[in-house]
């Protein structure tokens, strides 16, 4: 299977445009310290194609540390979902070293001060089922 792959800097000319959407398929506490903005975490091994958020015709790219998940991410998509699939070149690692903006999330406040990272990850992960 040929996987289609992206540089970090055709996918921030995507994302400027609103012609991409990012899933991360890394693990919560490597998202947690430091993701793409906007992207959406559904670990490797949470993901299918129902666990997706709706593209709404834009490509899809994963990501994770250096290329390697996400690319067996976009094998066990293939054929899965009608939209394109790529997979980022470096993962975040890649994009950092092209200097592009990582969001790394403030301390949490108010309810969620000092809820168990697994709990945090469950409501997260809620919101898309």
């Amino acid at each position: 299977m040929n996987v289609k792959s992206v540089t970090p800097k055709t996918l921030k000319s995507w994302l400027d445009a609103g012609e991409a959407m990012v899933i991360d398929v890394r693990e919560l506490r490597e998202y947690e310290s430091g993701h793409i903005e906007g992207s959406t975490l559904i670990p490797l091994n949470s993901l299918h194609p129902a666990a997706l958020p709706d593209s709404n015709g834009r490509k899809l790219v994963m990501l994770c540390r250096v290329g390697n998940r996400s690319m067996f991410a976009c094998m066990k998509l293939n054929g899965a979902v009608s939209a394109e699939i790529y997979n980022l070149d470096g993962g975040i690692r890649g994009w950092m070293m092209e200097g592009l903006p990582v969001h790394k999330p403030e301390q949490a406040s108010g309810a969620e001060d000092g809820a168990p990272l697994a709990a945090k990850f469950m409501r997260f992960m809620t919101r898309f089922s």
